[in-house]
């Protein structure tokens, strides 16, 4: 890979030490991803809900949070109409919990990730309308469903969309419809996820029904799930997403939910706080396993339960099924490598599209995510079905727009949507090789072949005797890290490696001792590079991501190596 090491202006590093008082690393990391302004900096480093935007500024939001408390203060039925992603799990936990804090009872119904697809479907719009709902609500989907939303206003069934995909042509014609993506919402909600717009209804309803905030509550107590599904979707932790996350992710020190804490202890992370990483990897998967493999409704059951028991026995289940997952998903991207090799050879394809008969749609997301990371390429991973279809997902790289690509081949395709890096689509399987020709020739046409190369953009370049604890404390202090805001990368150049040894099962990864200067041995770790050419005397170069580990008690400096050469002499 490139590496692209920041030069921020020496005058914006300082003006940042200046006025914020900071060390001079963390002022150099901060204008090193664009963060230049002190007032932006302060608000960075400590991210205030005060300073959160008005919800009713969202168009549409007057009609919706009346439109919410009227059916609460009369006892409506409402139905919440879900996702079976952790997205749109969360918002369905959301909502659910804060009608039964105002005393309302909900039906959910999340869709069937295999016999529903994604999104609205007209059996359960009309079995709703058989049930007497009067209002639905719904979270992470709806944007895309003209039909199902009108179908229920003919029969007077009110419905508020709450979603953040992206527009396909005209709005829903909902009740209202409450979407960052529209091209009226404020700038400032233009990142969140379909969490993230349901946790806006919830503040904007609860001041309508609860203006002095003393009979329900506060906010605060529904940011843990808010913090769960944004760091989930992948949406970019800046701004309101930010401010979101690092005040969620203090509940998920000793969470208040049971389902929570037991899913804690069966992930193995028990004993302490959670970062983002560790819910992106530890938490969020278990939880998308059951939409993936059986039905979502497992995951809302488990954030529900007032049993911690209960919730130990749900969260086993979901361990299991994410094993299962697991084992799944490494077979057909196993499969989709063979695909790719008989297609295109050793040479680096384009936008990659691979498809098999079987293939279950619940791990054609990661499969499609997998693919993108390996051949830095937008990826596409489809399931055959034996009535002749294609369905599956696709994910995409920066400055290759999925959705926008899509809308080009429009013609090509039953039924699509999704946003700029992830999309789900279904399309007849004689259409593919079109297909793949089509998204080809926008990929050609957007993106140069530099921007086709994979890179990694360095935050700072310096010497390992410089590096010590609080150079991890600098780096902590940009938490929380995840797309949009990736951990910051160090670079040091000419390091002496004074031992190497390759560890873990098989052993698959790279343990190296390296010179770190005064005498100083520093322990670094690169997973799944234990093939490199590498001895005892060798000088490299290293982007790395510093970081204190504590092992029986005793705290260490160790690096973590996303990439390594050996040094030019």
């Amino acid at each position: 890979m490139r590496w692209i090491p920041a030069t921020p202006p020496t005058a914006t590093v300082d003006a940042l030490v200046r006025e914020l008082g900071i060390p001079r690393l963390q002022a150099h990391l901060l204008a090193a991803r664009g963060i230049t302004e002190p007032g932006e900096a302060r608000a960075f480093l400590a991210p205030s809900l005060r300073a959160f935007p008005d919800p009713f500024t969202m168009p549409d939001m007057d009609r919706a949070a009346a439109r919410l408390a009227r059916a609460v203060q009369e006892g409506e039925r409402i139905l919440v109409w879900g996702d079976y992603d952790v997205d749109g799990i969360t918002a369905t936990v959301l909502l659910l919990s804060f009608l039964e804090d105002c005393g309302a009872g909900a039906d959910f119904y999340l869709p069937h990730r295999e016999d529903d697809g994604y999104g609205m479907n007209l059996p359960r719009a009309l079995k709703a309308v058989e049930d007497g709902v009067r209002l639905v609500v719904t979270v992470d989907c709806g944007t895309a469903n003209h039909s199902e939303v009108e179908h229920l206003a003919s029969a007077g069934v009110d419905v508020i969309v709450t979603d953040h995909h992206a527009l396909q042509g005209a709005a829903p014609p909902a009740l209202a419809f409450l979407n960052p993506q529209r091209d009226d919402a404020p700038a400032a909600f233009r990142p969140l996820a379909g969490v993230g717009v349901a946790f806006l209804l919830v503040a904007a309803a609860r001041r309508v029904l609860d203006p002095g905030g003393g009979r329900t509550p506060p906010l605060t107590s529904y940011l843990d799930v808010v913090a769960l599904g944004t760091i989930a979707d992948m949406v970019p932790l800046q701004g309101v997403n930010r401010s979101l996350v690092f005040h969620g992710l203090r509940g998920w020190e000793r969470p208040a939910r049971p389902g929570l804490a037991a899913l804690k202890r069966v992930a193995g992370v028990e004993d302490r706080g959670l970062d983002s990483g560790a819910i992106a990897f530890t938490i969020g998967p278990r939880l998308n396993a059951a939409g993936r493999l059986d039905t979502a409704r497992r995951s809302v059951d488990l954030l529900r339960t007032p049993s911690f028991g209960e919730g130990l026995a749900m969260a086993r289940e979901l361990d299991r099924l994410n094993t299962e997952r697991k084992t799944l998903e490494a077979a057909i991207f196993a499969q989709a490598l063979d695909q790719v090799a008989a297609r295109h050879g050793t040479a680096t394809p384009g936008v990659v599209v691979v498809a098999g008969e079987g293939w279950p749609r619940g791990v054609l997301g990661i499969v499609a995510s997998r693919l993108a990371a390996r051949y830095h390429r937008p990826a596409l991973a489809l399931g055959l079905d034996q009535e002749g279809s294609a369905s599956g997902s696709g994910r995409s790289i920066r400055g290759f727009h999925l959705v926008r690509a899509l809308e080009g081949t429009r013609d090509l395709l039953d039924r699509f949507g999704g946003h700029a890096m992830a999309a789900g689509l279904t399309l007849p399987a004689a259409r593919l090789d079109a297909l793949r020709e089509r998204l080809q020739a926008a990929l050609a046409a957007t993106l140069s072949p530099e921007d086709l190369e994979p890179c990694l953009a360095v935050d700072v370049e310096l010497t390992l005797d410089t590096l010590d604890a609080s150079s991890v404390q600098a780096v902590e202090a940009l938490a929380p890290f995840g797309a949009g805001n990736p951990e910051p990368l160090f670079l040091s150049r000419g390091v002496p490696v004074l031992a190497r040894q390759n560890v873990g099962r098989d052993p698959v990864h790279l343990k190296l001792v390296l010179d770190g200067g005064g005498g100083r041995r520093l322990e670094a770790i690169a997973f799944h590079r234990a093939g490199e050419v590498l001895s005892a005397g060798d000088r490299v170069d290293l982007v790395y991501v510093p970081e204190v580990r504590t092992f029986r008690g005793v705290r260490s400096l160790r690096l973590r190596v996303e990439d390594l050469r050996g040094s030019a002499p």
